[in-house]
């Protein structure tokens, strides 16, 4: 399986340097474009552009999560310690996600949450400012996380049965190995 991730490592690397090149070239002659009607097809082809790059990236990033995942599970069953491969040392971690309550369906759990908080009830009570404050998902991740690790109940509006591990990596490349 290694390999076929060589491969696909060298087929992104040449793309991405490829790609970098032609928008970096791009870039110079739109600034000397004045044509309005050939900078909105340009940022459309752009735009368009970013759907596959970043469909590509969610894939990639579906994928790694799915090899951590799996490699914590294996993890589970040795003594412990850190994971050691040919190009990175990787520490296993464990963060505990929850169903955040909604506004509209949960109101009386989510305005425990918000007051729990201490945001104003002015920020988020206000259907003309919804937008105002929101709960920043990998923020309230690491905060849910150490309220479980050192024993203390979940926030109000949090309901304990939809609280659940998310197994994840931390991981760090080991020296002279930038390439896979």
């Amino acid at each position: 399986m290694v390999p076929e991730a060589q491969a696909l490592f060298a087929i992104l690397e040449n793309a991405h340097s490829q790609v970098y090149l032609g928008v970096k070239a791009l870039h110079e002659k739109v600034a000397a474009c004045h044509d309005m009607v050939e900078l909105t097809e340009l940022a459309w082809t752009l735009k368009q552009s970013h759907k596959y790059a970043d469909d590509m990236r969610k894939e990639l990033e579906r994928t790694q999560k799915t090899c951590e995942r799996l490699a914590c599970l294996l993890w589970t069953k040795t003594d412990g310690g850190p994971i050691r491969s040919p190009s990175c040392t990787a520490t296993p971690r464990v963060k505990m996600m929850a169903s955040l309550p909604h506004r509209e369906r949960d109101p009386e759990a989510y305005a425990a949450l918000m007051s729990y908080l201490k945001i104003p009830p002015e920020l988020w009570g206000d259907k003309d400012n919804y937008d105002v404050v929101r709960v920043h998902w990998p923020g309230f991740v690491d905060y849910l996380t150490e309220k479980i690790e050192n024993g203390e109940p979940t926030p109000p509006g949090i309901d304990v049965t939809k609280t659940y591990p998310v197994y994840g990596l931390t991981m760090r490349g080991k020296r002279g190995s930038a390439k896979v």
